[in-house]
């Protein structure tokens, strides 16, 4: 059996997770989805001032006490999981860092994001999120982000269901662990078809 903590990605709490705890479930592993503050069943403890690191604060909280677990990030929970990672030194067996690749130290994941996605980001945020949290995506965002991103009508009616708004600041927040830190667990990358963002 392994256990497995997973981490949604913007605007994504626990619950878009379901299906794939349940399959791990189904195959005899423990495995666990957790909302960060702001987001899912959290999204009303957001505020202006959250950030990258009450987020990583989240994820070491989840963690606690356990030994030897799959850490998976999604999206930009993959730049909070790895800047949890000193924190979580002999706890963590293998790190999981799906559809992402954390941005260089002193950049954040707003860096990331190619120039139409930054402006299209910032003015929804000031249109719909009182300056400071960045509804769910529309399409027009998935596509100028993510391009290629496979979203088939059924699955973006999913994410509509379950998504949220995601605090802004959280995505401006710089990182502080490079990508390429040697960290004593086994890592994987898994970049989807379409990630702008090359696997390190």
């Amino acid at each position: 059996m392994t256990t497995f903590l997973l981490v949604p990605g913007a605007g994504l709490g626990a619950a878009s997770f379901d299906d794939v705890v349940e399959g791990l479930v189904a195959r005899g592993h423990d495995a666990t989805a957790i909302s960060l503050r702001g987001l899912g069943e959290r999204f009303d403890d957001a505020e202006p001032s959250l950030d990258l690191c009450d987020h990583v604060a989240d994820v070491v909280a989840a963690v606690g006490e356990r030994n030897d677990l799959v850490l998976l990030g999604h999206s930009y929970a993959a730049s909070v999981v790895w800047e949890a990672m000193p924190r979580l030194e002999g706890r963590v067996g293998h790190v999981v860092l799906l559809a992402a690749v954390p941005p260089p130290v002193g950049t954040s994941s707003f860096d990331q994001l190619p120039a139409e996605g930054q402006q299209q980001v910032a003015a929804l945020a000031r249109a719909d999120g009182d300056g400071w949290r960045l509804p769910p995506f529309t399409r027009d965002l998935l596509d100028a982000i993510w391009g290629d991103h496979g979203f088939d009508d059924a699955s973006f009616t999913r994410y509509q269901q379950v998504a949220t708004g995601h605090p802004l600041a959280t995505l401006r927040t710089p990182m502080t662990v490079a990508v390429d830190a040697p960290v004593a667990v086994r890592r994987t990358h898994l970049v989807c078809l379409g990630d702008p963002y090359p696997a390190p």
